[in-house]
């Protein structure tokens, strides 16, 4: 569950789920294999589990869903994410490795949609097209030093993070 001081995050996660945009104030980023925006002539660079045709696609595909499962490893150790119960409209604790590793996997090859909470950086992060993450700051105040955190565990984890 989010305590008191994280009640914000719980509002902009109602808002992000119920209007599909978030309220309040936040920075977006979006996580990925790419070190450039794409432009819609790119097509072929683009990555999704359901237009794998042939070996080299599986197993290139596999390596970026590697890399983003490490991430939210990493960022699960800095301390554990909470994953929004839609039904419920809560966060609720994630404590289970294996949970967090099978919403990820889920959420790379869009087949189910998540948002966790990372209380250690006071961030929200959802699973977006081509094996990649949309990134919200929340504290826009706090921002350069958690941005620099998770820039340096995005790169460890051979991803980019995009403004």
């Amino acid at each position: 569950m989010v305590d008191e001081k994280n009640d914000h995050a719980l509002q902009f996660a109602w808002a992000l789920v119920e209007t599909g945009e978030p309220t309040g104030r936040y920075e977006k980023r979006i996580i990925g294999m790419h070190d450039h925006w794409l432009s819609e002539e790119a097509e072929e660079q683009i990555i999704f589990y359901q237009g794998i045709h042939n070996e080299q696609d599986y197993q290139h595909y596999l390596e970026q869903e590697a890399n983003l499962v490490a991430l939210y490893l990493a960022v699960h150790c800095c301390a554990p994410l909470l994953v929004y119960d839609e039904a419920e409209e809560q966060f609720q604790a994630l404590h289970d490795v294996s949970a967090l590793i099978q919403q990820v996997t889920l959420g790379a090859r869009e087949k189910e949609h998540y948002l966790f909470y990372s209380p250690a950086f006071d961030s929200i992060w959802t699973s977006a097209h081509d094996v990649a993450v949309v990134l919200y700051l929340l504290d826009p105040e706090g921002k350069p030093a958690v941005e620099g955190a998770i820039a340096q565990l995005v790169k460890a984890h051979n991803l980019y993070m995009l403004h």
